[in-house]
């Protein structure tokens, strides 16, 4: 009971959804990430494009985090529906001291929702709720100039187009896949 507590406390430092600002430490990877890269001349464009990804890099931090959250909430709510016993409180009660003894920025509030999850599961609904985002993060656009090639140009020789481009993007795709093959 006290991982469940301690994994509802954790997804709400890290769900967008929740939380107004990014984590402090996630802050300062981003700072450090936006100013690591310096390219001879740098433009405006460049500057802003470095600070969009160094942005989109936290947040997709955030999503894996939050990912991660939810698994861990899903799995250790079945494990403890399992070995339930009829009188859980008790166990629980001790189970939320340890978390504010160990975690001294824990809320009333993860604390209540791990038990509302318990209660959830074992009160014959099958699935436990996992807190989900409730408004999307704002997508933050810069105009820029995005140069791409075309069919047609000659090697090195790339077409700009300007306008607003995300440099946040949504739910970024964890998965890559590997460039197709060149054209003779």
């Amino acid at each position: 009971m006290n991982k469940l507590i301690k994994l509802v406390h954790h997804l709400q430092n890290v769900d967008p959804g929740i939380i107004k600002e990014q984590p402090k430490m996630i802050n300062k990877m981003v700072d450090m990430l936006s100013t690591m890269i310096r390219p001879a001349a740098p433009t405006e464009d460049t500057a802003q494009l470095i600070k969009g990804n160094a942005d989109n890099w936290g947040y997709t931090t955030l999503v894996i985090l939050k990912q991660h959250y939810q698994a861990g909430i899903r799995t250790t709510s079945e494990e403890i529906s399992e070995i339930l016993v009829q009188d859980w409180k008790e166990q629980f009660q001790l189970a939320a001291r340890w978390a504010k003894k160990n975690l001294p920025h824990i809320k009333q509030e993860a604390i209540d929702h791990a038990e509302a999850l318990i209660i959830a599961e074992n009160d014959g609904s099958n699935q436990p709720q996992v807190p989900t985002i409730v408004q999307p993060r704002q997508r933050q656009q810069a105009n820029v100039t995005v140069a791409t090639m075309t069919e047609g140009t000659g090697p090195g020789i790339e077409q700009a187009t300007q306008g607003a481009h995300p440099l946040v993007q949504g739910e970024p795709l964890l998965a890559v896949e590997p460039p197709s093959e060149p054209r003779n």
